[in-house]
Parts: structure tokens; sequence; C-alpha cells
């Protein structure tokens, strides 16, 4: 199945790397034409009526990886069953999170405005967070592809599953 991002090349494109904040701003000066960024970023600009969804990630790419939690090695090896717990509340709570959850811990811990994670949370899912084989290697191939980086980490040496 070919999805919008097999059609995109790296012709197609100008990348251009930026710090998310300061994405919708650049949007709005007309310094970029639109950008591709984790959540709550995009919705920041839709809220300000600056920009619009074109699409979503999973329009992209079914089962795509936008984000992923990264720990250093020495707590991997230090703190393994300290990662093991995280690696286990992490997905259940991916799982039975609500709207109305991921609002409260959006507001309370990141200073969220309400209107923007409303906003986000109609485009982005909490389930499924695993990242597979297949989706790590369409990712990786899309990464070369457009220059971003040619020396990835294999599948095994960067997703570590301690659950």
């Amino acid at each position: 199945m070919r999805t919008l991002l097999d059609t995109i090349t790296s012709s197609d494109v100008t990348i251009i790397e930026m710090a998310p904040a300061e994405m919708p701003a650049a949007l709005k000066s007309g310094q970029i034409d639109g950008y591709c960024v984790a959540e709550l970023f995009g919705a920041k600009a839709v809220d300000a009526g600056i920009g619009h969804v074109f699409t979503t990630s999973q329009d992209l790419w079914p089962d795509s990886i936008c984000c992923g939690i990264v720990f250093n090695k020495e707590a991997i090896k230090d703190k393994k069953e300290a990662v093991r717990d995280f690696d286990r509340i992490f997905y259940s709570a991916g799982d039975t999170m609500t709207t109305e959850e991921a609002m409260f811990l959006a507001k309370k811990y990141l200073n969220q405005n309400e209107n923007i994670s409303r906003l986000s949370l109609q485009w982005i899912s909490f389930t499924n967070l695993s990242i597979t084989p297949k989706a790590y290697q369409y990712l990786t191939n899309k990464v070369r592809e457009f220059g971003l980086s040619q020396n990835l980490p294999s599948y095994t040496d960067f997703v570590k599953n301690e659950s």
C-alpha cells in the first residue's frame, strides 16, 4: 500500500532544522510553508489561526513513529527494574488513558492550554506505542532518503524492549 509519504521525495521539500517551539511563529511570518512536528506544536498553529492540519502522521504512514522515550545506557544497565516498571506503566497508560486524563496531565505537568490539548487529541493516539521492526525500517529509510542522517542504529541496537 502506497502512502502520501511514499509520493513525497527529497526533491519536493526543503528541510530546515528548527526548534519545535519556533515553528508556529516561522509559519506565521512566512519563513516556512509548513512543518511536521510532534504534538502539541501543530495544534498551536491551528489554535492561533495561522495553520491547518494538512495530514496526520497516520495518513502519512500507518503505525507511524512520532516520538520515543530515550534512556541513556547507564540508566538501562544500572536501573533495570525501574526502567522495566516505567516501560510497563507507559504502555498501560497509553492503552487506558482517556482524553480527559490526557488533558488534565498536559495542563498540570506541561502547563498546556486546554484548547490546544483538545485540538491535538483529535488527531493523535496513545494506543499501540510499540515500535515495530517494520515501522522502524520505514522511518530509517525515510531519514536516509531525506538526508537527515546516514548513520542510524539498527532496530535491535535502538529499540530495547525491557518489559
